[in-house]
């Protein structure tokens, strides 16, 4: 499914060129070739392996009825206790890296995301119903949110808080990570706020279990495709898709700490 698509001046919800016929162009040439790729089956990802263990099902385009996004697998209470073993297996190593290490892992998710931006704009119009605009809009802020932790992190000096001394007393702060992260994210930004959720956390030593909104599986995917692609340890992301994989996510008691965005 991925192209490779020139790269336009960068564009915000806010901000951006005068002149969107290039925008336009491209969208207009790109997204007919993505709409004829939707519809593969994709797995959830354990420890950087496909897992089929689940009912498959099917998510559709609120904007089309008729356009199946991708098949997707209902992970199911055992499903997601091995992805959280999984991250606690990950967390073992990854808690342990150093820091400088980790946001250069970052870094490298955010170059690829940045390369992929495109792509993931498209799967937003046919997942969400955005417009154009606002699904790149979307896709841009979401390679900010990475760029933007690993800076707030690189300039903290790996948020070592620097030490008080005064009468005879010395203090120090120094922020650890916490452990495993469900990450469960809304449908309505399903990029930039699953990015922002997940990357804060890997960047500060956790490992992460994402599990995405039911019917946005397919950003989801390629999410992971991205974190896989940037070579982060086994372990260290980890995909659930479904409607009651986030029940069984937050009851875990593997689980340190829950990222949460919805209603």
């Amino acid at each position: 499914m991925t192209r490779v698509i020139s790269p336009l001046p960068r564009i915000t919800y806010t901000d951006g060129p005068s002149d969107l016929d290039p925008y336009h162009a491209m969208f207009d040439r790109e997204l007919p070739l993505f709409r004829n790729s939707l519809g593969e089956r994709w797995p959830n990802r354990i420890s950087g392996c496909a897992d089929w263990e689940g009912d498959e099902y099917a998510a559709v385009s609120p904007i089309d009825s008729g356009l199946v996004l991708g098949k997707f697998v209902e992970a199911g209470p055992d499903a997601v206790r091995r992805a959280v073993a999984a991250a606690r297996i990950g967390f073992d190593r990854w808690g342990r890296t150093a820091w400088r290490e980790r946001v250069a892992a970052l870094q490298r998710f955010a170059r690829i995301l940045d390369r992929q931006k495109y792509e993931l704009a498209m799967a937003v119009v046919y997942e969400v119903g955005k417009t154009r605009l606002e699904a790149l809009g979307e896709t841009e802020e979401a390679v900010a949110l990475v760029d933007y932790y690993c800076d707030q992190i690189t300039r903290r000096d790996g948020y070592v808080e620097p030490a008080w001394e005064g009468k005879g007393e010395r203090s120090q702060t120094l922020l650890r990570p916490t452990g495993v992260f469900g990450v469960i994210a809304p449908f309505n930004y399903p990029v930039a706020l699953s990015v922002n959720m997940i990357s804060a956390a890997l960047v500060t030593g956790n490992t992460v279990v994402f599990k995405p909104s039911p019917n946005a599986g397919l950003t989801a995917a390629l999410l992971a495709r991205v974190a896989e692609e940037s070579d982060l340890p086994p372990g260290v992301f980890n995909l659930v898709c479904g409607t009651e994989a986030g029940r069984w996510l937050a009851a875990d008691a593997g689980i340190d700490g829950i990222a949460f965005t919805g209603s």
